[in-house]
């Protein structure tokens, strides 16, 4: 059996359909932490990984922010917020 243990950084992300967080080791900045949420968004478009088809919403969800905190203290490491308007 393995051994869990807990992730040194979390990334909260915000969008327009979804609030969720995903678990980390990696420390990023706020360059890579922006490159993260682009290519979050990309996977959302038509032969992306989480191109959804079937939802009936005809919404393209959206990662308007992402935030890395450490665990531990709770510090934000890394933040990064969407233009008010972006073609994705």
């Amino acid at each position: 059996m393995g051994r869990q243990t807990t992730p040194k950084y979390r990334i909260v992300i915000k969008g327009n359909m979804e609030f969720t967080s995903h678990g980390t080791n990696k420390k990023m900045n706020d360059a890579a932490l922006e490159q993260y949420r682009k290519d979050y968004n990309k996977s959302f478009n038509k032969g992306g990984v989480n191109y959804n088809p079937g939802d009936g919403t005809n919404v393209i969800p959206h990662i308007s922010r992402c935030t890395m905190i450490e665990q531990a203290s709770g510090r934000v490491v890394a933040t990064a917020v969407a233009p008010m308007f972006e073609v994705v």
